[in-house]
This record gives structure tokens, sequence and C-alpha cells, in this order.
């Protein structure tokens, strides 16, 4: 702006006198008018040029300041995130890893419970025949099994011969019983209540189907006291009876 204010001088010489005319003090006059007004023009436009100037400056400065604290702070998220993104990745990765052996193990698992199931019905099916033929050989070995209910608890009435003299004499035999064992059932003995039963196994399954006949055919029976009948023991046919074995 001051460069622009030196080509406003006067160059008259300073010797010289005014003229006298009033033409020329007013052409002189209106000159300076004219020169003033035209000086303040340029003095306002030099002063909005150069405040123009100087907001541009500062306007730029203020901006690219804060254009290198975004971008710096931009570059801080990205180099964040990209962090976390490789993290995040290598999670992942072990994640799949670790389903991985998650899927085989249920594979083989899967295997071996399919195994394990063929061989649990396998078992199932040897289980019962076993228990098929456990209660065959019950049954059989329960063939010449007895029961003699109503005779009185003394000591000696349970005994072999005991039973078999009682049997002879009871149904009226022509010949002793052969029995191989024989006993109190194992229900406890209540004082004053009802005699125990007495269980024997005969050792011919003959001998007990000629018992077992003559038994109904002599109801009802008494040997000194009144004896029940004398029926014959099976397994699973006879399940309250189960607690005499």
């Amino acid at each position: 702006m001051t460069a622009n204010l030196h080509k406003y001088k006067f160059t008259g010489p300073s010797g010289a006198r005014p003229e006298a005319s009033g033409q020329s003090n007013s052409a002189q006059s209106e000159d300076k008018n004219m020169d003033i007004d035209a000086i303040k023009m340029d003095i306002i436009s030099s002063l909005r040029a150069d405040i123009s100037l100087a907001m541009k400056e500062e306007l730029k400065s203020a901006l690219a300041e804060t254009f290198d604290g975004i971008k710096s702070e931009l570059q801080a998220v990205r180099a964040e995130i990209a962090t976390n993104a490789s993290a995040t990745r290598a999670e992942i990765e072990l994640i799949k890893h670790g389903i991985k052996d998650v899927e085989g193990g249920i594979s083989a698992w899967s295997d071996e419970t399919a195994a394990l199931q063929a061989t649990v019905t396998t078992l199932q099916k040897q289980v019962e025949q076993l228990q098929d033929k456990c209660e065959d050989m019950e049954g059989r070995m329960r063939r010449g099994n007895i029961r003699i209910v109503g005779v009185p608890e003394q000591p000696g009435t349970s005994s072999p011969a005991a039973v078999s003299k009682l049997l002879k004499e009871l149904l009226q035999l022509d010949k002793d019983v052969k029995i191989d064992r024989s006993h109190r059932s194992i229900a406890l003995r209540k004082p004053g209540g009802k005699p125990r039963v007495i269980i024997a196994k005969l050792h011919y399954d003959g001998d007990c189907m000629d018992i077992l006949r003559k038994a109904r055919d002599r109801a009802p029976l008494s040997y000194k006291e009144p004896c029940r009948d004398i029926p014959r023991l099976h397994d699973e046919c006879r399940q309250g009876q189960s607690g005499l074995y």
C-alpha cells in the first residue's frame, strides 16, 4: 500500500506562484479533490487487499494446523484399527482351529458312540438270553421242591429225616422218601405266630409228583395238628413266595 501512495505527489516547483486567475484556482481545487478521492479509493482498495491477504494467510495457517492435527489423528486411528484388525484376525484363526479340533473330536465321539450302541444292543440280547436261561435253570432246580405249611416249630422238625417220616406217615406211603435237604423259611419267627413253612428238596422228581397228587386226593391233611396242602414250589409263577429262598 505504501508503494501505491508514492505516485500521488505534487511535482510543481517550490517557488512557483499560483496564478491570479480565478479559473485556474477552481481548476486546481477540482483536480486536488479528484486526486484526494482517487487516493482514498486506492487506499481503501489497498487496505481491503491487505486485510484479505492477511485473513487468507491466517486462515490458511490455522486450517493447515487443524488439518495437520486431523491428519495425525486419522493416521493414529488408522494404525490402531489396523492393529486391532490384525489381533482380531489372529483370534479368528485360533477360533477356527479350535472349531476344527472340536469337529474332529465330535466326529470321533460319534463313531465311538455308534460302536458302543451296537455293543450295548448285543449285550442286551445276551443278558436277555442269560436271564431266560437262569429262569429255566431255576425252574428246573426247583422242580423237586415242596412246601409243608402248618407244622409246629419244634427242634428237629425240619430235618430231612423228620420231613421224610412226616410225609410217609401223613400220606401213608409204602416207602421212605429220599430228601436231599430241608429247612424252614428264612422269614423271622414271631412269638405266638404261625409256624414257618418247611421247604424240602426231594431227590427224585417222581416222588414229588406222587406226593403232590396224594396231597390233593387226601386234602385236608392233618398230622398231630391240621396241616395245609403241600404245594409245589416254582419260581416266577409264585412271586409272592420268593422270600422263601
